[in-house]
């Protein structure tokens, strides 16, 4: 229980406690304690126990991705005179990576994380429903505002749905319970009213690849009947934010508005870095008021250029390559990594990192980073007990168990 304790504070801390309003700036300081809670917690299992650890599978590709924090640093001091204190601490979400190794140090069982990410993605449905009926009065401190027919409310814990979806959607298809279709349901809904065309588009195909890879739906025939069904049903029940959706890419083609993101990445490609070592190390993170904040301010203001807006991009804008190989080193990882079957929706969630990363660059914001840890440990966990099953049957000679049949509590 102890345990479960630990991981849910350290989510709420990363989390913002969601962003409340009435917690005004002092939400970035649930932040900090989070780290504190996390090194707290590491130490002294360092110390006082030395039991069975899984294998690191992540760990070349953290520590990659820690290491290139100094010399972003550096950068922003040397050619933003923005110190390394001020880098120190709005770097602060970074420091969440090291979350991956108090995971294997707590050796929390999966389906307890399995839970915890289900319950919290109720709370976000929750809370995003309460933020979208009580509009235009705004109960966090976050980007809210009408666009589209719809409203954009960008609460922490997006994450954590989007796994749910993916934990709900393949529970539906294995076991076919009434529950996991409701809540599939109910996360689709919500995935439809953020209003974000990429996301929506890359959440259907990656849909329609696990109903094939399950198996579940053998016959094409069956399968574009789904599709062609499932559209009519979700045009009907939101006509207008898909006409909006129609509108706003008649109009990108037309007048090229929201080609703002091409021309944000193509500035800040060619126009933005002071020298040719920031290309390679970056030019860190900015801190509120300094000189590097208040350059990129300027940009947004006068340009409408954003580093959130341009993904991936925007991670590379402030910690270099060094820490782009070690995310692109994360989903590689998390994609070709053995595991038992019951958790191929981590890789459902990783493939749609993959394509979604030129808009997305979750990898530098807390909340996805813990996410993204809490499933990659999992994968670890997995990896391990699908090794044990086939080395141990594979040498007497036995027909594989079942994947029911593999213990972890033996371990855990």
């Amino acid at each position: 229980m102890l345990k479960k304790i630990i991981i849910i504070l350290i989510i709420l801390c990363s989390l913002l406690l969601f962003e409340f309003k009435f917690l005004g700036n002092f939400s970035k300081y649930f932040e900090l304690a989070g780290i504190g809670i996390m090194l707290l917690t590491s130490i002294f299992y360092a110390i006082y126990d030395n039991s069975f650890r899984f294998s690191y599978n992540f760990s070349l590709f953290i520590l990659i991705i820690l290491f290139s924090l100094p010399f972003s640093m550096i950068i922003a001091n040397f050619y933003h005179n923005q110190s390394i204190g001020e880098s120190l601490f709005s770097q602060r979400s970074i420091y969440y990576y090291f979350l991956y190794f108090t995971l294997h140090q707590l050796k929390t069982k999966p389906k307890d994380l399995e839970k915890i990410i289900i319950i919290l993605a109720l709370v976000y449905v929750a809370l995003y429903l309460l933020q979208f009926f009580l509009y235009p009065r705004e109960i966090f401190n976050t980007v809210i505002h009408k666009d589209r027919k719809t409203i954009r409310i960008a609460i922490t814990g997006l994450s954590y749905m989007v796994v749910a979806y993916f934990i709900v959607l393949q529970a539906f298809l294995r076991h076919n319970r009434l529950k996991y279709l409701v809540l599939y349901i109910t996360f689709l809904i919500i995935i439809i009213l953020l209003g974000s065309r990429f996301l929506l588009l890359s959440i259907t195909s990656i849909t329609l690849f696990i109903l094939v890879v399950e198996k579940k739906i053998k016959s094409k025939i069956a399968i574009y009947l789904l599709i062609a069904l499932g559209g009519v049903f979700l045009y009907i029940a939101f006509d207008n934010i898909f006409q909006e959706f129609v509108f706003a890419t008649k109009e990108t083609r037309e007048t090229g508005f929201e080609n703002i993101r091409i021309k944000a990445a193509k500035y800040f490609l060619s126009k933005f870095f002071p020298t040719k070592l920031s290309y390679i190390f970056g030019n860190g993170a900015s801190s509120a008021h300094s000189e590097l904040s208040t350059r990129l301010d300027f940009l947004g203001i006068k340009y409408g250029y954003y580093l959130s807006d341009i993904g991936i991009i925007g991670n590379y804008v402030n910690y270099g390559v060094i820490f782009i190989l070690g995310v692109f080193g994360i989903i590689y990882n998390s994609l070709r990594i053995k595991i038992q079957s019951e958790y191929n929706y981590i890789k459902y969630f990783f493939i749609l990192n993959a394509l979604t990363i030129i808009t997305g660059g979750g990898f530098a914001q807390t909340d996805f980073i813990v996410t993204a840890i809490i499933t990659i440990y999992m994968l670890d966990v997995s990896h391990h007990f699908k090794n044990i099953v086939e080395i141990s049957y594979s040498s007497i000679g036995q027909t594989k168990p079942t994947e029911s049949e593999t213990k972890m509590d033996e371990f855990m």
